[in-house]
């Protein structure tokens, strides 16, 4: 595409949005064999009225346009970018594509080299966390009932045992009474990516192996009756 094309599909696109739904059939059309590359990818992700829609964007683009399936760099590239700047992320892949899992496409990306060579992506504060961590490292996340016992966890831990347990009651995770902290420890070479905003916790993302991982309960009616 020329840049012309280029500016011409991303204004088509910008007037879609504010009906998604209406308009998905066209969107989801508008990406079918179109190359796309990093910068063209930003664009479409920080177009006006795209905020509450960046996942379902890479969802879109990674099932329908005509590389980036192909193109580990670019669809890592996109789905971290997708996902440090998304929100409720469980509900936008629930409207999209309930059969997609986080884990699976990111342990199908690459291997741990594959990983560990994106680290360049980190800013500088995040890179030297990552440079810091003994290289065992006991991560936390916490979670409600129904993903405790769902078939794929969340992706997000958190190396901060306090900030994990202030997710358990998390508003958007409908937990009112009851909800879990999972604990593992990993290897820093195992961490996928490291997010957040400067000066602030960090997020850690991988995907650890469930049968690694310890579940404490947590309740805010009869707190002490947890083991944690």
């Amino acid at each position: 595409m020329t840049n012309k094309d280029k500016e011409k599909f991303l204004l088509s696109l910008e007037s879609l949005l504010p009906n998604f739904f209406a308009n998905h059939n066209e969107i989801v059309n508008s990406f079918n064999n179109i190359t796309l590359d990093k910068t063209f990818c930003d664009a479409i992700l920080y177009l006006n009225n795209a905020r509450s829609l960046r996942f379902k964007l890479f969802l879109i683009m990674y099932e329908y346009s005509k590389n980036m399936k192909t193109n580990s760099d670019l669809a890592y590239y996109v789905f971290r970018e997708a996902y440090i700047m998304s929100d409720n992320i469980y509900r936008q892949i629930k409207e999209e594509n309930s059969r997609w899992d986080n884990i699976i496409f990111l342990k199908n990306l690459g291997n741990q080299t594959f990983f560990i060579n994106h680290m360049q992506m980190l800013d500088e504060e995040s890179f030297n966390i990552f440079q810091q961590l003994p290289e065992r490292v006991i991560i936390y996340r916490g979670m409600s009932f129904r993903e405790r016992f769902s078939k794929s966890l969340g992706i997000s831990w958190t190396i901060n045992k306090t900030e994990a347990e202030q997710y358990v009651f998390y508003k958007k995770n409908n937990s009112k009474w009851l909800g879990w902290v999972a604990e593992c420890s990993i290897s820093k070479f195992d961490i996928i990516t490291i997010v957040g905003i400067k000066g602030e916790n960090k997020e850690i993302l991988c995907a650890p192996n469930r049968e690694s991982i310890s579940f404490h309960l947590k309740s805010r009616v009869f707190p002490f009756f947890c083991n944690y």
